[in-house]
């Protein structure tokens, strides 16, 4: 099993209050990073959070917005977690059925059927600020022991787009889904996208660049 070790250095970035440390392997290689954030309380305290790693979607920008968010409520007089707990209470089953009801895509009914068969009872259950690409490459390895990669691709651009919906809508929240790796397509295997499934998938995924993976 790798080893990979958070080194204890604090990097700054070019944004105010915004750092990160490197994570390494056993050869000592950079692997990966954890992004912090760095503010001061109505007291006058300094206070520090990790904030996750750069695999599971984290970026500057968004530790910029979550501590802009935090100096804001600490300037008003709240605490932070006060303003995110409506987000907390989220499932992705709450997310996604907003998503259904105002999606005009032709395939909208298929897709939402897709997501109740593989998603309704298992992930949708969770916290959106909880799902993390780990839980969503588990679920895209378990969805590929039945379907085909290129369904299997549809279905988690689809996830994509229902957390891109709720971020454009105010949610502020990062997209665990914009780290998955797009599916190898077998070329012996697998055959091409009929025109329906062409235009189903450009349904989805029109001006929504984030999960464009074709």
């Amino acid at each position: 099993m790798v080893q990979l070790k958070t080194l204890n250095k604090r990097i700054p970035t070019k944004s105010q209050g915004v750092f990160y440390k490197e994570i390494v392997n056993e050869q000592n290689r950079v692997v990966d990073k954890v992004y912090c954030i760095r503010w001061t309380d109505a007291d006058g305290i300094s206070r520090f959070k990790t904030v996750g790693k750069h695999s599971q979607g984290i970026r500057i920008t968004t530790c910029t917005t979550l501590r802009n968010n935090t100096l804001t409520a600490t300037t008003l007089g709240h605490d932070a977690p006060h303003l995110t707990k409506a987000r907390a209470l989220l499932t992705l089953n709450d997310i996604a059925k907003k998503y259904f009801k105002a999606s005009k895509a032709k395939d909208a009914d298929r897709m939402a059927s897709r997501y109740k068969l593989y998603f309704e009872d298992s992930l949708g259950r969770k916290r959106i600020d909880n799902i993390t690409l780990e839980d969503l490459e588990v679920k895209q390895k378990q969805l590929l022991e039945k379907l085909a990669p290129a369904t299997v691709n549809l279905i988690m651009g689809m996830i994509s787009t229902i957390y891109n919906h709720y971020i454009k809508r105010g949610g502020n929240i990062v997209n665990p889904a914009k780290g998955i790796t797009h599916c190898k397509l077998d070329n012996k295997r697998e055959r091409y996208l009929s025109k329906n499934e062409v235009i189903q998938l450009e349904e989805y995924l029109k001006n929504d660049l984030d999960c464009l993976f074709l």
